[in-house]
């Protein structure tokens, strides 16, 4: 049995070591992250690809390189391509020269490199302290003891700043766990376990606040100061970090490279070729701008010609000189300065046994909660109680049970209209755009939001806490009153550290955080006045942070589809095709309009594309009150600009837009009209206009020591960081402007609140008339739903390996029932019990997965009232009809003739009738199944207990059902399926030669036979009745399941 530890994965407590030992050891492990094992220097010579256009360039031990370029542009590409992870593939060709210390890339090589990617991937039941000492003890070597290893671990987490969460699980799509930020900081935790000499990083800061991300800058700095080569991919550092980059590597937006070089040099390069900044402004938002072909700011400017122009210069200046050098060098020069180092090693770090014994127990505490969970144990126990009581008390009299007992979305093409048409409809959205349906103010008072952990996980685990120590829940405070209002016109960001609270904020105002079982939200928050509404909900634009698509289709078809269905019927068609456009090239997604989106295991647009994508289906509503969660995030600052710059358009014409952000660049910054800034704790610091909040801090005693970007100041003092001094109090410095703001902001706007009253905030109260809860009407849902599932199931219902596999079974079961006969037909009944079985297991287990992992796309999109649940539902169902019964129909037809079944096409017809109804019904099983559970795991286990019991009682196992439990036949559709198919060949007086001992050629009565005499040849309509009623009622239960997605419930 494994032993439960809450802290270190069943690791012994460490606190009764001896504190001398402890800190000898430290200082040990501090010592060893100062030493390199290996230098090593990368060569990357002329790597050509339609997304990299001949890039090239060196990085020796001691250097830190950061790849910069707008989204897009192949940044993760050719870090992917370096790191060794990317090969040539169907659809893909990667060409280059790429070594190490003059070497292929190798085992060892690959044991030496630390790569963190842009996804961050745990395994969610883990405490942040059981993922970094499982990392430790897997990756570290055996010349260190396994308490050192621990060591290492607990190294990382203070490094890190996650001591505060180190006992949390870590959680997943499913299970609530930490923050964004804090399982960045994991994921570049566990490569620094293992001291890498090569370290590539993904987008390292992305969703950190400036003070995590200086001190993320400040460790790799460090490491490459110790002789470590590391490469990073990095969208928009602030002013202060962009000096800590050795090197700098430029990517056009098209993939051409435009500079390598010294950080430091890069302005004065640039400079040299006649681009200089118009403003100070950070180096980087001027080297991105560069990038995107933006030199001056003119909205008339040649952005092509600039960039050919700032790529010529590099392959004057930089390309060819480096060229020479590679030549001159030769890759022998590049050998490590120290090769003696660079010997031939064990391809593994420990032992087989070692590597078993830690995934083993990794293994058990993750699946502990899946293994043991109380759904699991009641399936168990159910199927053993009806298995035995369908069998019950069988004797050898009744052999042939116990013997059976053994065995068991079209676009249509826009450029046929006439041009004159067009650019006048295109001047009809641009004026809609700038019209504001109705005006409306938030109010948000004394917010709180607190949610409780459990001191065990899993219900077993529950359980057993409860039984030790009753008061082991623990609640802790995400937010702590938070108080404001936002007019129309009015941009507000709301600015924190990572895991302060800011996306809870934003999902509460927007209507979207409800109460549950481990969570409670206080406070009052009113839209105009009033509670959270129908109509609010209709006219408000939500952009959540994670990006949730349908993979293969495309960003047109996306938009166009989001538009059909949430655009209103006084817009045509054509109009709404338009809004489609109009935001395509508002966006910059023109050139990859029609690329499919793709997802986890289908190569797509890059994330920044992805996120511009979410943006734009919030507005092609044209919302009058719009909550944008990091839409920044992943972006470029000339496209995050851009998308700022239109944000502040739309607030321009009334609208009211609220937003979190992390680190906006310093020329973003003062173009929010409102700032909220909360502390890491969740606590309110200031509120109010962009312009103001330096002198306010200034006021209280906090100015910026130096000059650097209003926002990266804001989050210091947000972390409690206001001198830099390592020693500084940081509890006290909260503290301090927690208490400023209550005696300065907060008191006077709870009187402000008290004097205007909710009724005054409504500015426009003739605009908050009631309207239909729906934009179209119900068959315009359907017909859009149709189609857009229509154009994304297409890809996996008629996947090469499902059509394989349908006709190796087809043809499989037509040779073993090969031309069978009504004499024997023990086999012909055989094969039509299994028709009922094939027709029911693949339909029900496929449409199990169909709402788990449609889950966040319906939160999504129900959340934002895009349609009707029913229409979405029949939607399912008429493409259930036309996508789900063309491979059964296969099946049959093979199966059929070659089964020797009877050849009239009234037989054949009725079989087939029989199986495709069976489908349908099972397949809606499964729908209703996965609808009620939403997990992929517990809907097969339940789906598992059903078939089991329905096969069990379909009347081909057991003819001699004791009657205490014969009831659950009416349950079973197996039993009917079972039923329509035997009736589908024979007849009750239908006769076959049943051999005896008296006579070889007797002949019997099919009616006769055990098996049909107690399914019955009889009732036809009974059959067909209580299947139909059975497809209703898991259509209902769909429905009513599925009703609790995406609704709030206050």
């Amino acid at each position: 049995m494994v032993e439960e530890n809450k802290g270190s994965a069943g690791i012994e407590n460490m606190d009764e070591e001896n504190q001398s030992q402890r800190e000898l050891q430290k200082q040990n492990v501090e010592d060893m992250l100062k030493k390199v094992n290996m230098l090593v220097i990368i060569k990357n010579s002329d790597e050509e690809k339609m997304i990299l256009k001949g890039v090239s360039g060196a990085v020796s031990p001691g250097e830190l390189l950061a790849i910069l370029g707008p989204s897009g542009c192949g940044k993760t590409t050719l870090l992917t391509a370096l790191g060794g992870r990317l090969s040539n593939s169907k659809g893909t060709v990667t060409q280059g020269h790429i070594t190490y210390n003059g070497k292929q890339f190798s085992a060892e090589v690959k044991r030496r490199t630390g790569f963190v990617s842009q996804n961050n991937v745990f395994y969610p039941h883990l405490t942040v302290a059981e993922t970094l000492v499982f990392t430790a003890l897997l990756r570290l070597p055996n010349s260190l003891k396994r308490e050192e290893k621990v060591l290492h671990a607990e190294a990382v987490i203070n490094q890190l700043g996650l001591a505060r969460c180190r006992n949390s699980i870590i959680g997943g799509r499913l299970v609530r766990g930490l923050s964004g930020g804090e399982r960045k900081r994991i994921s570049i935790g566990q490569e620094l376990l293992i001291n890498p000499s090569l370290l590539f990083l993904d987008e390292p800061t992305s969703g950190l606040d400036s003070t995590m991300a200086k001190k993320i800058l400040v460790s790799l700095s460090k490491l490459a100061e110790g002789g470590r080569t590391i490469l990073m991919t990095i969208h928009q550092p602030a002013s202060s970090l962009f000096y800590m980059f050795n090197k700098i590597l430029l990517l056009s937006s098209d993939g051409s490279s435009l500079y390598l070089g010294k950080g430091e040099d890069v302005i004065n390069y640039f400079a040299g070729i006649g681009y200089v900044p118009s403003v100070a402004m950070n180096p980087a938002d001027f080297l991105l701008d560069l990038a995107n072909g933006v030199a001056s700011g003119d909205p008339k400017e040649n952005r092509e010609a600039v960039k050919q122009t700032l790529i010529s210069a590099y392959k004057s200046n930089i390309s060819n000189k480096l060229k020479q050098e590679f030549g001159d060098r030769g890759d022998h020069s590049l050998l490590t300065t120290d090769s003696k180092n660079y010997k031939k090693t064990s391809k593994w770090s420990t032992t087989w046994w070692q590597h078993f014994s830690v995934l083993l127990r990794r293994d058990l505490k993750e699946r502990r909660h899946d293994t043991f969970d109380s759904l699991k144990i009641g399936q168990i126990l159910f199927l053993s109680i009806i298995t035995g009581l369908i069998w019950w008390q069988s004797s050898t009299d009744n052999i042939e049970d116990q013997v059976e007992n053994k065995g068991s979305a079209g676009i249509e093409n826009m450029d046929e209209e006439n041009q004159s048409q067009r650019e006048l409809q295109k001047q009809n959205v641009e004026d809609m755009l700038k019209k504001v349906n109705m005006l409306v103010t938030i109010k948000f008072e004394d917010v709180t939001h607190k949610i409780k952990t459990k001191g065990g996980r899993g219900s077993l685990g529950r359980y057993c806490c409860y039984l030790l120590n009753k008061n082991s829940d623990e609640e802790k405070m995400i937010l702590k009153g938070v108080s404001g209002a936002v007019s129309p016109g009015e941009l507000l960001a709301i600015l924190g550290p990572s895991g302060c609270g800011k996306t809870t904020l934003l999902t509460a105002l927007g209507g979207r955080l409800s109460n549950g079982k481990d969570t409670v939200t206080q406070g009052h928050i009113t839209y105009n006045g009033k509670q959270f509404s129908a109509e609010v909900k209709r006219r408000t634009g939500f952009v959540a942070q994670n990006n949730v698509f349908y993979p293969h289709l495309t960003v047109a078809e996306t938009l166009v589809f989001t538009a059909l269905l949430r655009l209103p019927n006084s817009l045509k068609r054509e109009e709404k095709v338009l809004h489609a456009e109009a935001v395509i090239n508002q966006l910059g997604l023109a050139r990859c309009r029609n690329s499919i989106i793709g997802g986890r295991l289908v190569r797509g647009l890059s994330g920044g594309e992805r996120k511009r994508i979410s943006i734009g289906q919030e507005l092609l509503i044209n919302p009058s009150l719009l909550f944008l969660d990091e839409p920044t995030s992943g972006l470029d600052s000339t496209m995050a600009k851009k998308i700022l710059v239109s944000l502040s358009k739309l607030a321009e014409g009334g609208r009211t837009i609220l937003m979190t952000i992390h680190q906006p660049a310093s020329s973003l910054f003062y173009m929010f009209n409102k700032i909220l800034l909360l502390s890491s704790d969740g606590s309110s610091l200031y509120l109010g206009k962009g312009e103001d909040v330096i002198n306010y801090f200034a006021g209280i005693g906090y100015v910026p020591s130096v000059a650097m970007n209003p926002a990266d100041f804001l989050l210091d003092l947000a972390n409690g960081v206001a001198s830099g001094d390592p020693k500084e109090n940081r509890e006290a410095v909260k503290q301090t402007l927690i208490s400023a703001y209550k005696s300065n902001i907060s008191n006077k706007l709870k009187q402000e609140f008290e004097d205007r009253g909710d009724h005054s905030l409504t500015t426009d109260s003739k605009n908050y008339r009631k309207t239909s809860k729906w934009s179209t009407t119900w068959w315009q849902h359907f017909s859009v739903l149709l189609r857009r599932d229509l154009k994304e199931r297409r890809h996996d219902t008629f996947d090469s390996l499902k059509i394989g596999q349908i006709l190796f079974l087809s043809i499989i079961t037509g040779l073993i029932w090969w031309q069978s006969s009504t004499d024997n037909i023990e086999d012909q009944v055989g094969l039509l019990f299994f028709y009922s079985r094939q027709a029911g297991f693949f339909p029900l287990f496929q449409a199990l997965h169909t709402f788990p992992l449609e889950r966040m796309m319906l939160e999504k999109e129900r959340s934002s009232g895009m349609y009707r649940l029913s229409s979405y539902i029949m939607a399912k169902t008429a493409g259930d009809f036309v996508m789900e019964l063309v491979l059964p129909t296969v099946f049959v037809i093979i199966t059929y003739w070659m089964g020797g079944l009877k050849a009239r096409v009234i037989n054949f017809l009725s079989t087939l009738a029989a199986t495709l109804y069976t489908a349908l019904v099972a397949q809606s099983l499964g729908l209703a199944v996965g609808a009620l559970v939403l997990n992929q795991r517990k809907a097969g286990t339940i789906a598992t207990t059903l078939m089991l019991t329905f096969l069990l009682t379909g009347g081909f196992f057991v003819q001699d059902v004791p009657a205490f439990i014969s009831w659950l036949e009416y349950l079973s559709f197996t039993h009917y399926s079972y039923k329509l198919l035997l009736m589908s060949q024979y007849k009750p007086n239908d006769t076959y030669i049943c051999a005896s001992n008296s006579n070889s050629n007797a002949t019997c009565l099919v009616g006769d036979f055990p098996r049909t005499k107690f399914v019955g040849l009889n009732n036809k309509l009974l059959s067909v009745v209580m299947m139909a009623a059975m497809f209703v009622c898991y259509k209902l239960i769909t429905y009513l399941a599925l009703r609790r997605v995406g609704v709030t419930h206050k």
